[in-house]
């Protein structure tokens, strides 16, 4: 498994069958080999074809995965999970060649359920660790502490995968978690 940054484990036993993780109840994402599927997951599929196709990397370098997830504070309990979920997932995908023919490396960052650490993290995945695509933040207010650096100053690709209250509108930001519509 390559994984680096905070929080790193040693790999575990490789799964023979795809990985399936269900956000909510009308979102599933099924990861098969190098391929998201379902509607939204195609949808990022393309985005990330054309963003990590387009990047000024050569073919065998990885592809730079951020997770921030609040390993420490009043959340932990949900960001441990997620944090093992983003371990699977990655272990996943590289056991089945990895995603656009490349290897896929994990960065694991604590955001402490503190919206200014998260913010901080979001800077330190963009800046330092180059990652290509960030994921993460459970509250609303992490979500926007994370876009400023990682959206609008270091134009990657944002994944924020719990329920939001909607209208959040930009094409490098995906919302995968419920909207207020679906909520109630």
């Amino acid at each position: 498994m390559m994984t680096r940054g905070r929080g790193a484990y040693p790999a575990g036993e490789p799964q023979n069958q795809p990985f399936q993780l269900s956000f909510n109840p009308t979102l599933k994402i099924k990861f098969q080999g190098s391929r998201v599927t379902s509607d939204g997951g195609l949808i990022l599929v393309r985005e990330l074809d054309e963003r990590l196709g387009a990047a000024k990397t050569s073919a065998g370098q990885s592809i730079n995965v951020g997770v921030i997830t609040d390993m420490t504070g009043a959340l932990s309990f949900l960001g441990i999970a997620n944090a093992n979920v983003a371990k699977m997932v990655i272990n996943d995908i590289n056991a089945k060649g990895g995603l656009l023919g490349r290897q896929t490396a994990l960065y694991l960052e604590d955001s402490a359920t503190t919206d200014s650490i998260a913010e901080a993290k979001a800077k330190k995945l963009v800046q330092q660790d180059q990652v290509d695509v960030i994921l993460g933040g459970i509250y609303s207010s992490t979500r926007q502490a994370i876009k400023g650096p990682a959206v609008a100053d270091g134009k990657k690709l944002y994944i924020h995968p719990e329920q939001y209250e909607g209208q959040e509108c930009h094409p490098l930001i995906f919302c995968t978690g419920p909207g207020a519509s679906a909520a109630g």
